[in-house]
């Protein structure tokens, strides 16, 4: 009977531990967007007001998930939306000439860029 009741404490000890570390792990992600969002629309008070809206409104509907799994995945979304911001985003800015200029930041990786080539007429039937 004694086994039964160490089993059972220490289950539910790791349970109350790891769920601690999931939660620190939500909370570094919600941190972690936050930073992001400041860093890639800075001086753009409305996407920063929007991003900051969105971010808060997707961890409210998830707030009450205890499902591991569901968290997990939902992290998941989150760090990849954390990465997606920092390395694909990229901010245009109207300068006085009427061009837009390209603000680009550090971590944003450059792809190689394919040209668009169009077919041509005898090959698109």
């Amino acid at each position: 009977m004694m086994f039964l009741f160490i089993h059972i404490r220490v289950a539910l000890v790791s349970r109350c531990v790891f769920m601690a570390c999931l939660r620190s792990e939500v909370l570094a992600c919600f941190r972690a967007l936050h930073r992001i969002r400041k860093s890639v629309f800075h001086g753009d008070s409305l996407a920063l007001e929007a991003a900051r809206q969105k971010i808060g409104e997707e961890f409210r509907k998830n707030a009450a998930e205890s499902d591991h799994d569901k968290i997990t995945e939902q992290l998941k979304i989150g760090w990849d939306c954390e990465m997606l911001l920092r390395e694909k985003v990229v901010q245009l800015q109207l300068n006085k000439q009427g061009r837009y200029e390209l603000k680009l930041r550090q971590d944003v990786r450059l792809e190689k860029n394919t040209p668009y080539i169009e077919m041509p007429e005898d090959l698109s039937r």
